[in-house]
């Protein structure tokens, strides 16, 4: 899977519509009440899009992201604008952060009890977890992605339940963005996504 994003990453932010969703996920993050400005770890980070849009609200950015092409990106933007306080990583932080953002990497994750545990260690207790993702869909939101075996988006009630079993809290749910696109036939449709907001216990 990283070396389809490392493909798409130098034409990544050249579609509006991820730049305004970035721009929407952020405004929600910003509305969100964290506990700590300290560190934020933007989980799928891609070239930073996300994580540049909230440089100046966190004291600490960590773009996390399997995709060394995309992460490229991410660095370059960073230096670019000198915010020094963006860094780049493939993989979570092992010292705990106060907040923990992923927007549309969930479904890509296919052991999600696996990044649950990792999450839940990586933040620190009180530590804000935001999830940005598809709701349930029919799996023809990846059909033009013939290796994709991730999930095809999640039930909010199944996902709430495993956030419990990996000691957070779930705080509430909103849908707060929704992208159009062809579907399998051809038909453009709408996929709404979530905005999850979790504490850890």
């Amino acid at each position: 899977m990283s070396e389809y994003f490392d493909q798409l990453a130098s034409t990544w932010e050249q579609n509006p519509m991820r730049i305004e969703r970035a721009s929407a996920t952020a405004e929600k993050l910003r509305k969100t009440p964290i506990r700590s400005y300290r560190h934020l770890v933007d989980f799928g980070g891609g070239t930073g899009l996300l994580s540049c849009l909230l440089a100046d609200e966190f004291e600490r950015v960590t773009v996390v992201d399997t995709s060394l092409a995309m992460l490229k990106q991410a660095e370059q933007k960073a230096l670019a604008n000198s915010w020094s306080n963006i860094d780049t990583s493939t993989a979570l932080p092992s010292e705990p952060a106060s907040a923990l953002v992923s927007l549309m990497a969930l479904h890509h994750v296919k052991d999600l009890q696996g990044f649950f545990s990792q999450a839940s260690v990586c933040l620190e207790a009180g530590g804000t977890l935001m999830i940005a993702d598809l709701y349930k869909e029919d799996g023809s939101f990846h059909h033009h992605e013939p290796g994709f075996d991730g999930h095809n988006g999640f039930d909010i009630e199944q996902l709430s339940k495993m956030l419990t079993q990996h000691h957070f809290t779930v705080e509430g749910e909103s849908q707060y963005f929704s992208i159009t696109k062809e579907g399998a036939d051809r038909e453009l449709r709408d996929y709404p996504l979530f905005f999850l907001v979790a504490t850890k216990n």
